[in-house]
């Protein structure tokens, strides 16, 4: 079971003794699931320095019977408990409760594959991502001046949001500060489905660090069904309801193909390179925990997990990243920063060369949009999760879930061509549907595991 595990992205145990007889029973169970640490400690030395032992003598020979964790180690040992398992009681006439488990998956280093997809993505649109990193940098910058503002505070959603937060931080400081607007902050928080944004790390913002509430900017990567943009505007009507405050709602992002942000560089379906990975491509962190088995209280920040082992420091790709993003910027700035150039680059995003006008109008104008409902209903999802429109989700599909199959535009397209090959070798169904709305290129289904 341990050699088995080792080479699984995910590993789900069942048990119906989670507790066993007692503490060293545990052990097991994280060994052969190579949770946290454990994966890599051999029984005898978990016995010989992580335990409690009861030594007999049988013929000369040493026994040592371990009796209970040592204290040392216990501490560590309960929250590892906490973190990756759940406990569902039954009642006496063994009816077990329906299980809505809110797992926190255990991450993995990226693999080959993964690795090369991410290069292969990078070498072909860092260009197209760096122009796009700049022209939501200058319109931030323009609406801010617009607005008065003195100080502009970049808020990233996590985790997709936080490496683009980061390159705008940059370029905002690096070619469009001035007199009026003297200083950048970026910070990155939570904001959850059904639960919200982190009210707790919003409040540090504004009250801790007094910044004002006009001057935050939400900052994301794209949108894709435009759940996270809805999520922010029902949080932000009740935060704003709360404690008396005006924070602006508006996201911005690079590409937004369900025209749900307030602005956007662009609303082309192509493959941001940073939606590939994962944790090694956000500063080493998981995704956000809200949960109170390991004790995320009232007045915590939403919780995350920091993956500072070896494996994950030597193949953590965050800050080669932003910078690949930033040589780029600066080794085609003179095409980039002239303001007759920024009108013409509507091959980078195909349906909106208004969107560029230097105007002061700065909501969306693309006009091309989708309806998710009517996309249910042609490919029979009755969950909304279930499907994930656009090209870096379609990806993601492929590489992290079960997706039953991938709906394409064009086959001949070659920003399509990494989801057929990785369709091939997984052996997913491949459809082709050159009357995908757009501006949408793929879509993928992930199959209901209640059928499957």
């Amino acid at each position: 079971v341990y050699q088995l595990t080792k080479k699984c992205e995910y590993v789900f145990g069942l048990t119906g003794t989670p507790r066993g007889n007692s503490d060293i029973d545990i052990y097991c169970q994280f060994h052969n699931m190579n949770i946290s640490g454990w994966g890599d400690i051999s029984y005898t030395f978990f016995v010989n320095n992580c335990c409690e032992v009861d030594t007999k003598f049988i013929r000369g020979i040493a026994i040592k019977t371990p009796t209970a964790i040592n204290e040392k180690y216990k501490g560590g040992f309960e929250k590892n408990i906490a973190m990756y398992s759940q406990r569902k009681d039954y009642d006496e006439e063994d009816n077990m409760p329906e299980l809505n488990v809110n797992v926190v998956k255990l991450p993995f280093v990226p693999s080959k594959e993964y690795l090369q997809l991410f290069y292969k993505a990078l070498d072909l649109n860092k260009l197209k991502m760096a122009k796009h990193c700049f022209i939501l940098a200058e319109k931030i910058f323009t609406y801010a001046k617009q607005q008065s503002q003195k100080n502009i505070v970049l808020i990233s959603l996590v985790r997709a949001g936080t490496p683009i937060g980061v390159i705008l931080k940059h370029i905002l400081e690096s070619y469009f500060l001035d007199k009026n607007i003297t200083k950048i902050k970026h910070y990155s928080i939570s904001i959850l489905r059904d639960k919200g944004i982190d009210i707790n790390a919003l409040n540090h913002i504004i009250f801790t660090k007094k910044y004002n509430a006009e001057s935050i900017f939400f900052i994301d990567g794209w949108t894709g069904k435009g759940v996270i943009s809805n999520e922010l505007k029902k949080s932000i009507f009740a935060y704003n309801q709360q404690y008396k405050t005006n924070v602006s709602d508006k996201l911005f992002v690079l590409t937004d193909i369900s025209n749900s942000a307030f602005c956007a560089a662009s609303n082309e379906d192509y493959l941001i390179p940073s939606s590939i990975l994962n944790s090694t491509i956000s500063g080493l962190i998981s995704r956000s925990i809200l949960n109170k088995e390991i004790n995320i209280k009232n007045g915590d920040f939403h919780g995350c997990l920091f993956y500072n082992s070896a494996e994950f420091l030597q193949n953590d790709l965050s800050k080669f990243f932003i910078q690949e993003i930033l040589t780029t910027i600066k080794n085609n700035i003179n095409d980039i920063n002239n303001i007759n150039n920024i009108n013409n680059l509507t091959n980078f995003h195909e349906n909106s060369p208004k969107f560029f006008d230097k105007t002061n109008t700065f909501n969306n104008t693309f006009n091309n949009t989708f309806d998710i409902q009517k996309l249910m209903a042609e490919y029979k999802v009755k969950n909304v999760n279930l499907i994930k429109p656009g090209i870096g989700e379609s990806t993601r599909v492929l590489l992290r879930r079960f997706p039953e199959k991938i709906v394409l535009k064009n086959a001949d397209l070659p920003e399509l061509q990494h989801l057929i090959l990785l369709a091939q070798q997984k052996q997913i169904n491949i459809e082709y549907n050159a009357n995908l709305p757009n501006p949408l290129k793929a879509i993928a289904i992930i199959k209901n595991t209640l059928d499957n």
